[in-house]
């Protein structure tokens, strides 16, 4: 059959339309998408391609680019500009679909194993994550819960060897005795006093963390850890409605798990539960692996 007589159609412009035409092959170039689809699409591989952060950039540009949407986009009436479609289809969207269908598979994995399974958001990050289970699921998907990193930290002060684990994981750069003071819930007046003092050493971070194992400091420390952790205890047997023996899958975009690692030391023993994060994105080393 002559070259002439055949048509080869496909959507890149290069192997599928110049191509062929060179070698005398009629060509018809399908275009799958409008330009401002095919913008955004190479925007998006652009930006998949800076987070390959172990890969050379000229390795990682190569890759292939998962998106899940294409099919859509190529059919949909979508408005290119709209927030249901920037932030649904283009951007976050696949990202959300991906941890939806990742949380459910992981619930069902520890269904199977017999455990009892409640799913907690922590607000506010978790709050589209619970959107998008939902969605996936097509029925309501755990709970939204508000539990911060600063009342996980705060509250699970109940020795001097879980200052010492606080105060161990404080990086030195990021060594604000002000910051330290609040999340040890010292008071302003007693918080300024130590630093006042500390300052007056040649070596005052050394210097403030002596004086956080002061008797007298420890006590106030411990009496107010107390406090918020029977605040929280209510708080998490009232909203969350947990029995002996759940397994709690704590919801998040995480990064280092701080609050999973506290809530874990401080309730896991006293609860009789487990407490597992299931995070969007996690660190290669989570927090305090060694220990």
């Amino acid at each position: 059959m002559p070259a002439s007589q055949l048509l080869h159609i496909g959507d890149n412009d290069v192997a599928d339309a110049q191509a062929p035409r060179k070698l005398g092959v009629r060509a018809l170039h399908f275009l799958p998408f409008d330009h401002e689809v095919a913008d955004f699409l190479r925007l998006q591989h652009a930006a998949s391609s800076l987070i390959v952060l172990d890969q050379a950039a000229p390795e990682s540009v190569v890759l292939p680019c998962y998106s899940p949407f294409r099919p859509i986009f190529a059919v949909a009436n979508l408005r290119p500009y709209a927030p249901e479609t920037v932030i649904g289809y283009m951007s976050f969207g696949p990202v959300l679909y991906a941890y939806a269908r990742f949380l459910m598979d992981e619930v069902e994995a520890l269904q199977q194993q017999g455990k009892r399974v409640k799913v907690f958001f922590l607000l506010r990050d978790a709050y589209l994550l619970s959107a998008a289970c939902e969605a996936y699921a097509r029925k309501p998907v755990g709970k939204l819960v508000r539990i911060g990193r600063f009342v996980a930290v705060a509250a699970s002060f109940k020795t001097r060897a879980d200052v010492d684990y606080y105060i161990s994981g404080i990086e030195p750069e990021y060594d604000d005795f002000h910051a330290t003071a609040k999340r040890l819930l010292l008071p302003p007046e007693v918080a300024e006093l130590l630093i006042r003092i500390a300052h007056q050493s040649d070596d005052p971070r050394t210097a403030f963390h002596q004086l956080l194992h002061d008797d007298d400091v420890l006590e106030l420390i411990f009496k107010n850890s107390l406090a918020l952790r029977l605040r929280l205890m209510r708080y998490m047997s009232k909203k969350m409605e947990l029995e002996e023996g759940d397994t709690i899958i704590l919801a998040d975009t995480g990064y280092y798990g701080t609050t999973q690692e506290y809530l874990a030391r401080t309730f896991e023993e006293e609860l009789k539960v487990d407490i597992l994060g299931r995070y969007v994105f996690a660190s290669d080393e989570p927090y305090r692996a060694e220990d």
